[in-house]
């Protein structure tokens, strides 16, 4: 029955997440056209076709009374209106036997007709914004904060490297509040982000470089501050530039677990943690820090309750994090390694978890030169050491290291059975499990609904958007072109809204998406003014200059110019497309390795996967 729930539940959320791509994705871009459509019927212009949903050829068509031929497309995504007395459209929307016939339009027929699209896009980011600021959207405290929560002490550049970050090296504290970033005013932590990760600073070497402006106690510091290149997508390899702050944000509880510290110390839901041992809190990271680092003695939380001052002093309980593992090498060749984990059954993989446990072994990681890694892959079961069978870690290891020469590993993959000579002695040894020390609390979840004025979305988009731009064009950034998001990636995104692992509920789903379409409409209006062929914007420089020259520009100039850009643009989304795909690839992989990763961890009853701490 569970696996049906889940089962239906995943198609549920695709199904709504289709439905929030097809209304907010691909409705920005079918108002638009309607935009144009409106227009040229309102100024007489002919429409041949208007294509009311999807791209290529049609799916079904038929001829309205006012003579335009309305379809659906096979491509499901876009729509577009085909306008033959735009000639500088043609290489866009083909042929036309009636283009050479038609009477040409005048200079306000083109500027109208072309400044439609993005003015639907305007007024229907208008409607929505004001939607999202008379219903809200979802939120956080640290997300609306400029105040520095926790800073890393060490920050990963990638998947096998880690550099001291950046805010520790430059002296940021915990409590700093955040007022410029490059002499730019900041308000919240997506401010921040998007100052840091688009900035353009660079020392006389080269090196990336930040300028914040931060209060500290009162005091007024301008700090430097050198970014970090990191990869947030190994497939992809795309990175952005970081220095490795977080926000401030509440500590409030919001569950005990069953006979840890936090209950017998009474710490209660709602409590808001404060300090630790007299040390000023802003983040649970900082929290879980200094717990790790304090040793075996109680510490002294303040909290409030009720407005209350309240100390509780507790002792922290150590605590195993993930199961033990045995490490399988060559005896020549330590660093060629395996790893295999043990599957417990149920009711088996908690702090009673150990290397004698009864359990299904399967591969969990290999070094960089394991002579396994190219014929299998990680969760493959292993059977059998010369044909031995073994069901326990310490089975493993006594079976490998009695295997003599020349042992036989017993595979499964993909349903079948596999045996792997290994051509020499191996070794074999325990991995201590992960443990650390731990109070046994979960903190509520900082969620808050924002009401943001429609001046405020706006001006969050078109700041968005000029320092987006602005880094694209600039030599000393390190925004480039694979950096941006195409229809895939923003399809992806739109489609996250439905995640109920994001949003406790469809309607806050919703309302995001609701917040995002805003900025989505934004972009498509303002970016189409760009005076670009083939885009709104270059249509209306194009009639400006023919206006302005007193005659039309030539044909074949209009023709050759719409055609090269064509390309481009083509050229462009099939590059970032490129990028979208590779980023859905390694976030697939990211997402099986984090399931692999789960069940490497072990729960003990007092001590969950979102208790932390």
């Amino acid at each position: 029955m569970s696996g049906d729930g889940n089962l239906l539940q995943t198609l549920f959320t695709n199904v709504w997440g289709w439905v929030l791509i097809i209304l907010f994705f691909n409705g920005a871009i079918i108002i638009h056209e309607l935009g144009h459509f409106l227009a040229a019927k309102w100024r007489g212009l002919k429409v041949e076709r208007f294509s009311i949903f999807g791209l290529g050829p049609k799916i079904v068509g038929w001829r309205g009374k006012d003579g335009v031929e309305y379809c659906f497309c096979w491509i499901p995504f876009g729509a577009f209106v085909a306008l033959p007395q735009l000639a500088d459209m043609k290489s866009i929307e083909g042929e036309s036997e009636e283009a050479d016939t038609l009477p040409p339009i005048s200079y306000a027929d083109k500027m109208i007709v072309a400044f439609a699209g993005p003015f639907f896009n305007l007024v229907l980011a208008v409607l929505l914004a004001t939607t999202v600021w008379l219903v809200g959207t979802p939120s956080s405290s640290s997300a609306e904060t400029n105040v520095i929560g926790y800073v890393e002490p060490m920050l990963a550049v990638d998947a096998e490297t880690t550099v001291p970050s950046p805010a520790s090296k430059a002296g940021l504290q915990a409590g700093d509040r955040i007022l410029q970033i490059d002499g730019e005013p900041v308000e919240n932590w997506q401010d921040i982000s998007m100052l840091i990760a688009t900035g353009k600073g660079r020392d006389a070497a080269g090196n990336p470089r930040v300028k914040l402006l931060v209060e500290r106690d009162g005091d007024i510091l301008p700090i430097e501050a050198f970014p970090v290149l990191a990869t947030y997508n190994e497939r992809s390899g795309r990175d952005i530039r970081r220095i490795g702050i977080a926000p401030a944000m509440p500590i409030r509880i919001g569950f005990t677990q069953s006979g840890s510290p936090a209950e017998r110390a009474g710490l209660q839901r709602g409590d808001l943690i404060e300090a630790v041992d007299g040390h000023q809190l802003y983040n649970l990271y900082a929290l879980s820090d200094y717990i790790q680092t304090h040793g075996s003695g109680p510490v002294t939380l303040e909290i409030l309750r009720g407005g209350q001052p309240v100390s509780l002093s507790l002792t922290p309980e150590t605590v195993a994090l993930t199961k033990p593992l045995a490490k399988l090498a060559p005896a020549d060749k330590p660093a060629a390694y395996t790893e295999f984990m043990p599957m417990y059954a149920p009711g088996e993989s908690g702090s009673a978890a150990s290397p004698q446990t009864p359990g299904k072994l399967v591969i969990f990681d290999f070094g960089p030169d394991s002579p396994l890694k190219d014929a299998f892959k990680t969760g493959n079961p292993l059977l059998a050491v010369n044909d031995q069978p073994v069901d326990s870690l310490t089975a493993l290891v006594a079976a490998v290291n009695a295997a003599g020469d020349d042992p036989q590993l017993s595979f499964q993959q993909d349903g079948r059975d596999y045996v792997y000579q290994a051509g020499g002695p191996w070794q074999a040894e325990l991995v201590d499990p992960i443990t650390e020390n731990r109070l046994g609390f979960g903190i509520q979840d900082d969620l808050i609904i924002a009401h943001p004025s429609p001046v405020e979305q706006f001006t969050a988009s078109i700041k968005m958007i000029g320092h987006v731009l602005g880094s694209l064009i600039s030599p000393r950034s390190d925004i480039g072109f694979k950096d941006l998001n195409g229809a895939v990636g923003i399809g992806r995104l739109v489609h996250r809204f439905s995640s109920p692992d994001i949003f406790n509920t469809k309607w806050d789903g919703f309302r995001a998406a609701l917040a995002f379409a805003v900025i989505l409409n934004v972009n498509l209006a303002l970016l189409n003014l760009l005076p670009i062929p083939v885009l709104d914007g270059g249509h209306m420089t194009i009639a400006t200059i023919s206006k302005l020259m007193g005659r039309p520009m030539p044909r074949s100039l209009i023709e050759s110019a719409s055609g090269a850009f064509v390309v481009l643009l083509l050229g462009l989304m099939l590059y970032i497309t490129l990028f979208d795909s590779l980023d859905w690839l390694g976030d697939a992989e990211a997402k099986r390795r984090a399931l692999q990763i789960e069940q490497y961890r072990i729960t003990p009853e007092f001590i969950s996967d979102q208790a932390g701490h």
